[in-house]
């Protein structure tokens, strides 16, 4: 029964966000099923095929993922205005990869001699996703997001992400509600 009540449903833009969720909700101990968009465009667009397919494999708790970019936050609920009244819609500030900035020991141990920064609100950056870039460039590494993102998650404190980054607990509130 522990297994029935932990399965959620989500849909994601892109493989990056995929990996990411996948390995985040796993860490908290849900046991997602991830539908990828392929694009912003796309997930709006075909957000009820998604929820169909989803809820055909008895997900009956589904939620949206969409980073917020350079939108406003009025700007995206326009834009997902169309989506079903019981699918959650969850907004990373402004992408996912600032959640991954808020846990600057989780960063460190991703590297030899590691010179990482402390971002106490990573929500704020202008741009997360570079950011992360230009940390693994200044210590000397590649960064190729579907090798470094799970093994930064496997390391993270997850209250870490719920004190510095206020969309992540309400994704965490949205995963936890019926």
């Amino acid at each position: 029964m522990h297994y029935l009540t932990n399965r959620r449903g989500i849909i994601v833009e892109g493989q990056h966000d995929a990996i990411v969720y996948d390995s985040l909700l796993r860490k908290m101990g849900f046991i997602p099923k991830i539908r990828i968009a392929r694009g912003n465009q796309r997930m709006i667009r075909k957000i009820h095929v998604y929820v169909e397919m989803l809820r055909d494999k008895n997900y009956n708790k589904i939620v949206a993922l969409k980073d917020l970019n350079s939108r406003t936050i009025d700007e995206l609920y326009d834009e997902c205005s169309d989506f079903p009244s019981d699918v959650s819609l969850c907004i990373a500030k402004k992408t996912m990869e600032a959640w991954l900035l808020s846990d600057e020991e989780a960063l460190r141990t991703q590297f030899k001699n590691p010179r990482v920064s402390t971002f106490n609100h990573p929500e704020e950056l202008d741009d997360p996703k570079s950011t992360l870039r230009r940390l693994y460039l200044e210590n000397g590494k590649k960064y190729v997001a579907k090798r470094a993102l799970p093994k930064i998650i496997n390391h993270m404190n997850i209250q870490k992400i719920r004190d510095k980054c206020p969309s992540f607990s309400e994704f965490e509130t949205a995963l936890h509600s019926f």
